[in-house]
């Protein structure tokens, strides 16, 4: 292992929510810097409707990519939120679903050498739904897909979000969908 010694670290930017921190260690005599994204941690929610046997995804417009993704529901935790609780409600406010079950899949690490962020995954079963509430910049049209529709949109590369994959292996691994 090398030793590693923290010179500095700053906040050279903060945002509504992330932080940008520069670090400076010192590895084994070696100089090196660091720019760190700060995160504080998001969920994502692998719905089933139990009702219509599908899953819900989104379409949604993403600025930084400047196109339409298919995702499933996600959400940045809030302060001292848990990520049950966000699920819940990120779900209900961009689908409009009201999670009957909810279950806890995995939390990853969504791109470590960048970013300190954690995504929750989970995964609901619902059968209710409600008027949904947006946020102003959210551009969502709610989908419903069944298992075959996911799959071959994987295939034909219609899905390439990195949380919505993740989510769906670690659901296949586990047996709670079949593509």
């Amino acid at each position: 292992m090398k030793k590693r010694l923290l010179l500095s670290s700053k906040i050279v930017y903060r945002g509504k929510h992330i932080a940008v921190r520069e670090d400076e260690m010192k590895e084994d005599g070696n100089l090196h810097h660091y720019e760190i994204v700060e995160h504080p941690g998001a969920v994502a929610i692998l719905a089933f409707d139990s009702k219509e046997n599908k899953l819900i995804f989104e379409k949604q417009y993403r600025h930084s990519t400047e196109e339409y993704l298919y995702e499933i529901p996600a959400g940045t935790l809030e302060k001292d939120e848990q990520p049950e609780d966000c699920a819940r409600r990120e779900l209900l406010e961009e689908t409009g679903y009201i999670a009957d079950k909810m279950k806890r899949l995995i939390s990853i690490r969504t791109s470590p050498g960048y970013t300190n962020e954690i995504l929750h995954i989970f995964y609901c079963i619902t059968s209710q739904r409600r008027e949904s509430d947006l946020e102003s910049d959210e551009e969502i049209e709610v989908i419903k897909l069944d298992e075959t529709d996911i799959s071959r949109m994987v295939r034909e590369k219609k899905i390439v979000d990195s949380k919505t994959l993740s989510a769906l292996f670690v659901a296949e691994k586990l047996r709670l969908v079949e593509l």
